[in-house]
């Protein structure tokens, strides 16, 4: 198996997880955002990581109105449809696909870089992504990877790492609650003023902009990455497939 591929097991354990069960102030969060628009609602929680690093980790939960669950997760895996109006996005490039399972999507190998706040410099990303399909919830993994030929580190630009993302997305009547887990280190020293507008303006405006742009999302690009990103995976199947295989051995 190529080291460039987010296996099928994370996203059973995802599942399992049910983070839309998970109880953040029980489990040492605090309440960090809390963004209302119209019928959309977000809450984001943190908490410092437990190995005296001084960063934080984060989990959101929430429900975006009037979007299936479908068309949010094919619009967040179309990174060429997220350059035309993220405007913090600098650059972004699919560099690699790699496959496990051949009816299932690829994990693609990608490059991000985006703009930050004055005065920081700007990153970039290096990671493994991946979508799949397990019952009615869309599952979204991303994680760092250490390097790739045709990404090095550029001069003046700071390299995230490391960095992870688990996403769940599930459609309810004609809305979309999600659920994500989320951790990276930007390196440096962020401000604490800094963190204090993102917390009141940047990440409230990036959570209405991203709901937009995805209810906006054309349907003749959903269409075409329908075929590589939306496969379903049944783990029962697939179990008991597996156990037939070996029978017969």
């Amino acid at each position: 198996m190529s080291s460039f591929v987010i296996p099928v097991s994370d996203f059973e354990t995802l599942h399992k997880k049910d983070l839309f069960s998970f109880d953040p102030l029980s489990e040492g969060y605090e309440l960090f955002v809390e963004h209302k628009s119209g019928d959309s609602e977000c809450h984001i929680y943190r908490r410092l990581k437990g190995d005296e690093s001084g960063l934080y980790e984060y989990f959101s939960r929430g429900l975006w109105s009037d979007i299936a669950a479908e068309q949010l997760y094919l619009s967040a895996l179309d990174s060429d449809y997220r350059k035309t109006w993220d405007q913090w996005l600098m650059e972004v490039r699919v560099l690699s696909e790699h496959r496990d399972v051949e009816h299932l999507s690829p994990t693609q190998v990608v490059y991000w870089q985006s703009s930050m706040p004055f005065p920081l410099s700007s990153r970039d990303y290096l990671y493994m992504r991946r979508g799949l399909v397990i019952g009615d919830r869309h599952l979204l993994i991303s994680k760092h990877i250490d390097e790739h030929p045709e990404a090095p580190e550029k001069k003046g630009v700071v390299r995230v790492f490391p960095c992870h993302q688990e996403m769940v997305l599930e459609s309810v009547d004609n809305d979309t609650r999600f659920a994500l887990h989320y951790f990276d280190d930007l390196k440096g020293s962020i401000p604490k003023w800094l963190i204090n507008k993102a917390a009141k303006s940047i990440v409230p405006s990036m959570i209405d902009t991203t709901h937009q742009r995805s209810q906006a999302y054309p349907s003749e690009r959903a269409s075409s990455l329908r075929g590589l990103h939306l496969t379903q995976h049944s783990p029962e199947s697939e179990s008991a497939s597996d156990d037939e295989d070996k029978a017969e051995d």
